[in-house]
């Protein structure tokens, strides 16, 4: 049996692996600082135009479930793509000051960003665990399984505890030789983390 949402320990972040060397060097910038042609950009364009009304430029959005009507549409849209996930332990983003929107930011229901602890128990976690076509209201229970956990600012991938790859990809290699090459940074105390760690998709359920 899964783990339900509300309960598991990550948020998650989505984003292509061509990113993650970027990532890794710059931070995970917030979308008001990424420079157009310096990363692959998969975002929607129209939600992004929705989301100025809370300034969310400035932050950086993870979800609390890897099962989104978003995280669908831009694989489905993308399909040429490589796609990694980058996890945050939901205690480290309450004890960073991440905020939290109960519901995603287009609806019509919106709140203006809470913080963590505050936001976490405004979401509806009853809607956000029914499967499609169990809720009277399809839109509303869309709008509550895209609820946002943001920071504002840089995120270091030190900041990181996980990231979350396909199987499949076929630059597997890449990302680990990405990941060891930070370990080692680690080791020699340049980094200031310690459980930053690799999985793949498949063995996620739990996060």
């Amino acid at each position: 049996m899964s783990t339900p949402i509300k309960n598991k320990k990550y948020i998650c972040h989505l984003t292509a692996l061509k990113n993650l060397e970027s990532i890794v060097n710059r931070g995970l910038l917030p979308r008001n600082q990424l420079q157009e042609g310096q990363f692959v950009d998969t975002a929607n364009h129209d939600i992004l135009q929705g989301r100025t009304q809370f300034h969310l430029g400035d932050f950086v959005p993870f979800h609390f479930d890897y099962h989104t009507a978003y995280d669908t549409s831009v694989k489905k849209t993308h399909r040429g793509i490589e796609f990694i996930y980058l996890c945050v332990n939901r205690s480290n983003a309450s004890k960073m000051g991440f905020l939290v929107l109960p519901i995603h930011p287009t609806s019509t229901n919106a709140v203006s960003p809470l913080p963590y602890d505050k936001g976490f128990d405004a979401i509806d976690w009853n809607t956000m665990e029914m499967n499609k076509g169990k809720c009277n209201d399809e839109n509303y229970r869309t709008q509550v399984r895209m609820a946002e956990c943001i920071h504002k600012g840089t995120l270091n991938i030190s900041d990181i505890d996980f990231i979350t790859i396909n199987e499949h990809i076929q630059h597997f290699a890449q990302i680990i030789a990405t990941v060891q090459a930070l370990q080692a940074l680690i080791s020699v105390g340049f980094v200031r983390k310690k459980n930053l760690l690799l999985c793949n998709m498949t063995s996620r359920a739990h996060l």
